[in-house]
């Protein structure tokens, strides 16, 4: 693999901004196949740059703005990425177990087939990314808006999925976790690991069971469409699940 001292990273940097600019000396950073494990380019941009087969295990990518980038193939274990922007990027097959992307931008992101085993992925959102046969065991996706998701034979055993948002993502075939549906003329309710959300409403389903029939109420539901979801509510509780 390439290696670079902090000279050189940095020169390529400033090469890039150029590039970003149009001025005819820049440079488009191809920074493929190298060794920047441990590197600090917390707040850089690299937006549209090459990063292919990189090693950026334990690096800081804080604030990083790595829009449009090709990640595919990239080692980002323990990599701190909080606050990163991925937006529109592609980390295929992309190594990011124990990777740390809270609050980051994820969206419209390819991540199918990659590794995020143990993720914390807190508030990020990664509305409308493809995350087909990805590895999402163990990871930290409370708060995370995962609407539209593409989630085919993603697995998600173990993953931690409190007050998430699931909505308009097809659940059919997410391994590790037993998601159960059910529309009646209003919002779609997603039951998994002892929560409902109906619409924007997220809450346990005992609270459901105690105070569904006013949040209904409050949100123009008839008696009868009320009377619908609270039964299936109900139900969920009498069976166990």
């Amino acid at each position: 693999m390439k290696e670079y001292t902090r000279k050189e990273l940095e020169q390529i940097l400033h090469l890039h901004n150029l590039y970003l600019k149009g001025y005819d000396s820049g440079k488009r950073a191809d920074l493929s196949d190298s060794n920047l494990k441990n590197a600090d380019l917390s707040y850089a941009t690299l937006t549209n740059a090459i990063l292919r087969d990189v090693d950026l295990s334990y690096a800081n990518l804080k604030y990083t703005d790595l829009r449009n980038v090709n990640l595919s193939n990239a080692k980002l274990t323990n990599t701190d990425l909080t606050n990163v922007d991925l937006f529109n990027s592609d980390l295929t097959n992309a190594n990011l177990e124990n990777a740390i992307l809270r609050d980051a931008d994820l969206r419209n992101v390819g991540l199918s087939y990659a590794d995020l085993r143990g993720a914390d992925l807190y508030n990020t959102n990664l509305s409308d990314s493809n995350l087909e046969n990805a590895d999402l065991r163990g990871a930290d996706l409370r708060f995370a808006n995962l609407r539209s998701v593409y989630l085919t034979n993603a697995d998600l055993t173990n993953a931690d999925l409190f007050h998430s948002d699931l909505r308009d993502t097809d659940l059919e075939s997410v391994i590790g976790k037993d998601f159960i549906l059910y529309r009646r003329e209003m919002h779609l309710l997603i039951y998994v690991d002892g929560f409902i959300r109906i619409g924007c409403q997220y809450h346990s389903l005992n609270y459901w069971i105690t105070n569904g029939e006013r949040i209904g109420k409050d949100a123009y539901y008839t008696p009868e469409q009320i009377n619908h979801y609270m039964t299936f509510i109900r139900s969920l509780k009498k069976e166990g699940v």
